[in-house]
C-alpha cells in the first residue's frame, strides 16, 4: 500500500506543500499561490480541526466574545437614550415650574384684584370697572374667570 510522503518533523512542511508553489511558477501561473504558507491541521490553534478534541467549549467562548462585544455597542445606544431622557425630564421640571409659579402669579393677581381690603374698591370697584366697558358680558366673564383663577388658587395652596 501506498504511503504519503510525509516530513518527520511536524513543523515542516510537506513536499506536495513545497513543489506545488514551484509548479505554479514553472507554469506562469503565480497567482494561484497562497500569500502564506499556511499551517497544518493540527498547529492551527483551532480545536474545530482535531479528531480528537470536541470544539464546543472553543465555540461557546467565541460566541461569549461575541455577545460582550454586542452588548458593548447597543449599551452605547442605550446610555445616549437614557441621557437624552434625562435631559427631557429635567426640561420638563424646569418648564413645569415655571408654568406653577406664572400660574401661583395669576392667582394672586387675582386674588389681590378681588379682595376689597387691598385694593380701594375692591370687587365692587372691578365689577365697575366690567360695567363701564360696552359689552356687560365682558365683565360678567371676567369677573367670572377671575373667580375661577381665585377658586384653583385656593385649592393649590391646600394641596
Amino acid at each position: 500500500m501506498a504511503q504519503g510522503i510525509r516530513p518527520l518533523n511536524m513543523m515542516q512542511a510537506s513536499y506536495a506543500e513545497e513543489a506545488l508553489p514551484a509548479a505554479n511558477m514553472k507554469r506562469g501561473n503565480m497567482a494561484m499561490n497562497l500569500p502564506n504558507p499556511g499551517v497544518r491541521n493540527a498547529m492551527d490553534g483551532g480545536d474545530a480541526s482535531k479528531v480528537n478534541m470536541n470544539p464546543q467549549v472553543q465555540i461557546n467562548q467565541g460566541l461569549g466574545m461575541q455577545n460582550m462585544q454586542q452588548n458593548l455597542q447597543t449599551s452605547n445606544f442605550q446610555n445616549i437614550a437614557g441621557a437624552m431622557g434625562q435631559n427631557r425630564a429635567a426640561m420638563s421640571q424646569m418648564t413645569d415650574a415655571e408654568s406653577k409659579a406664572q400660574i401661583a402669579m395669576n392667582n394672586q393677581i387675582a386674588n389681590v384684584m378681588m379682595d376689597p381690603g387691598l385694593m380701594p374698591g375692591g370687587a365692587p370697584g372691578m365689577a365697575k370697572f366690567a360695567a363701564i366697558s360696552n359689552d356687560p358680558a365682558a365683565g360678567k366673564r371676567l369677573l367670572n374667570d377671575m373667580a375661577i383663577n381665585s377658586a384653583m388658587y385656593q385649592k393649590s395652596m391646600m394641596g
